[in-house]
């Protein structure tokens, strides 16, 4: 039997697969490409079988670079340096107490978290809860929802949606947007205007508020938003 040719092609860029490179056999009889007679994508569909599939480690999404570890956020919430540098802030409170540790907790399981008014700590000068819950979405990639319970006879709850940890587009996140204020509107819960800017004058797209009427409805609310994406 005649030597089989082996082909050796660098595949240069991205592959949603992982894939780096590729090893192409040919048998007696067949002759050897050169590396501008295929293209890398080309040469790995032609190359990877599906039985093969789960061997192959998927690379990130650029837009998870960055994302802080689990293990990170819990760190934070304790008071504890991250592991990860750039990750928390010293100007931004993220250490929880007793009680906030309790609706953190909770927050995890259900997918929104629950604050009284803002969440607003005097002591802390800024919202320790609101922020590590959404440290939490940011590393798992999903909106952070927030239920805003009104204080006082007269008060009423708002439901917070902040698309910003899904790290999207600003197109996506309008789409999102739309498909909320759609979710909301068959629980009857009317869109807040908010006059919130980001420098440069541009609106923020990814946060949005709703108002509710009663505890229950902000809560059927926040569940039903918390699956948009």
């Amino acid at each position: 039997m005649g030597k089989a040719c082996v082909f050796i092609m660098a595949v240069v860029g991205s592959c949603a697969m992982g894939v780096t490179s590729c090893f192409v056999i040919f048998t007696p009889g067949q002759s050897c490409p050169s590396v501008a007679a295929s293209s890398p994508a080309v040469a790995v569909r032609a190359t990877t079988c599906k039985r093969h599939h789960h061997h192959l480690q998927a690379k990130k999404k650029k837009s998870d670079r960055g994302r802080p570890s689990l293990d990170d956020v819990e760190r934070l919430s304790r008071g504890q340096a991250a592991k990860k540098r750039g990750t928390g802030s010293r100007g931004v409170c993220h250490r929880l107490n007793e009680s906030e540790r309790k609706a953190y907790d909770l927050a995890k399981k259900q997918g929104y978290v629950v604050l009284r008014g803002t969440g607003y700590r005097r002591e802390r000068k800024g919202s320790p809860l609101q922020n590590i819950f959404r440290q939490f979405c940011d590393a798992k990639a999903m909106p952070c929802t927030s239920v805003l319970t009104g204080q006082g006879p007269d008060a009423v709850d708002e439901v917070e949606i902040d698309f910003s940890p899904l790290r999207t587009s600003r197109e996506v996140m309008d789409s999102l947007s739309e498909q909320a204020d759609a979710v909301a509107a068959e629980l009857e819960a009317p869109r807040v205007e908010l006059e919130l800017e980001l420098a440069g004058g541009a609106e923020d797209a990814g946060e949005t508020v709703y108002r509710c009427d009663s505890r229950k409805q902000a809560k059927d609310v926040a569940v039903a938003l918390s699956s948009v994406r």
